[in-house]
């Protein structure tokens, strides 16, 4: 027998080893819904709550968590796969749409790899490509069997809880979160899926994927940080990006109704993947088009046009990728892959950690800057002598726009690689020039 929280409409019961909490009329395409590794089907009461009055949803306790049985013959995610898909064939479910939240996340994704043919639709929240990826966080992983059995799970839960969420979450949240890991965790279940993502690295395999995918993502999420879902998203052919302002690692948790209301709409179109109907256009259409587009994977990083500035110092190493328009510094207008620009130019910047970019000033145009990953300080000088400056560090989704005839430099103090979009306000930019200070001042080209 299950048991009903009236309340939420949520119904509970066990099929074969695993415990489901269920909403909705069991019928139509259901969501199932795969935890993170701190947490539990429980964590996903708010999606039950509101996706479930329009749709079957169907969160699962992980095998060895909360109240599943535990497994012990697990010993890699493929196994939680196995589980996962004979839960559907016992629900008589053939096709599903799929939730995956952190450890979740992977989960899902190794489903749609081993048997796309069972998944609608895919949503990776707040996730990774695995650990596997990085000694060290894989090191991390393999350690927590032992942390969870020092420390205890109430222990473990408090430590932890507050970096799931933002720091400005409020402390209820923060304490349910802990509360309810600390309840859904437990030997051997919680170390066997740290090995599963110990073990895991799906960046090459991301690219196979053909289910249409939604990557969401808190903006200040610590532990699958948002350059980690960009990275998702650019690896998958068939995916779009939508980031939760506001929330930390928990985002369907911590900002429900925004969440929710991206599943839902995701779930419901017709099409969840960027395309419109282009397909009916005219040909004449179809090539306008083309040509106002520039995609990721017909850019390259150019290393080369600034590379002239490193006889001022290797720290001057950096990359431009182009899209719109060419910078002050180079002329690429002969490129045909380069969108012509007419009112600005647009371009990515990367800067390696450490790199910077030298004192300079565009006198003709304003110039802006949009961070994309990783930290950049923004400096400008002053006109008179150049021995006056203030700085401002920019991190993920910061913008700063530097007024024409102001002196302006870049550097990027983080310890992981900078990405940011570069916009002048003109659509032919004059070379820069380099005030006094400037140590590229007597550097030339040849």
């Amino acid at each position: 027998m299950g048991t009903v929280d009236q309340r939420a409409k949520i119904r509970h019961r066990s099929v074969g080893p695993l415990a489901i909490a269920e909403a909705g009329e069991p019928r139509g395409t259901p969501l199932l819904l795969l935890h993170g590794i701190g947490s539990s089907s429980s964590g996903f009461a708010d999606q039950l709550a509101v996706l479930g009055q329009t749709r079957w949803c169907i969160a699962v306790d992980a095998p060895g968590y909360a109240a599943s049985d535990d497994d012990p013959s697990i010993a890699s995610l493929d196994d939680y796969v196995g589980h996962y898909i004979r839960l559907l064939d016992a629900l008589l479910v053939d096709l599903t749409d799929l939730l995956g939240v952190s450890w979740g996340g992977v989960i899902a994704t190794r489903i749609a790899l081993r048997h796309p043919s069972r998944v609608r639709r895919l949503v990776l929240a707040d996730t990774s490509r695995g650990s596997g990826r990085d000694p060290e966080k894989a090191a991390a992983m393999r350690a927590r069997s032992e942390i969870l059995a020092t420390e205890g799970p109430e222990q473990l839960a408090r430590s932890r809880s507050h970096r799931l969420l933002s720091p400005n979450a409020p402390a209820e949240l923060v304490e349910r979160v802990s509360r309810s890991m600390a309840s859904s965790i437990r030997l051997p279940g919680y170390g066997q899926a740290a090995v599963s993502m110990a073990d895991t690295d799906h960046t090459e395999a991301l690219a196979l994927i053909e289910t249409p995918t939604l990557v969401v993502v808190g903006a200040l999420d610590m532990i699958c940080p948002p350059a980690e879902a960009e990275q998702i998203a650019s690896l998958h052919p068939r995916s779009r990006l939508v980031v939760i302002d506001g929330a930390g690692h928990l985002a369907n948790q911590e900002r429900p109704v925004e969440f929710n209301q991206q599943i839902d709409e995701f779930l419901q179109r017709k099409d969840p993947e960027m395309s419109t109907d282009a397909e009916t256009g005219t040909d004449e259409l179809n090539e306008l088009m083309d040509s106002f587009m520039a995609t990721r994977e017909s850019r390259t990083e150019d290393w080369d046009t600034l590379a002239f500035q490193t006889k001022a110092g290797d720290q001057f190493r950096r990359a431009q990728v182009r899209y719109m328009g060419s910078g002050g510094t180079g002329r690429h207008e002969q490129d045909e892959r380069i969108i012509q620009a007419e009112n600005f130019t647009f371009s990515n910047m990367f800067l390696p950690p450490g790199a910077e970019g030298p004192e300079h000033n565009h006198h003709d145009a304003e110039e802006a800057f949009f961070v994309l990953e990783g930290t950049l300080e923004v400096r400008i000088h002053d006109l008179d002598d150049g021995t006056k400056s203030v700085a401002r560090k920019l991190g993920y989704r910061d913008f700063i726009k530097i007024p024409a005839g102001v002196p302006r430099s870049l550097k990027n103090t983080g310890d992981t690689p900078a990405l940011f979009c570069v916009m002048l306000g003109t659509g032919t930019p004059q070379i820069p020039t380099y005030p006094a200070t400037s140590p590229m001042v007597g550097i030339t080209r040849d």
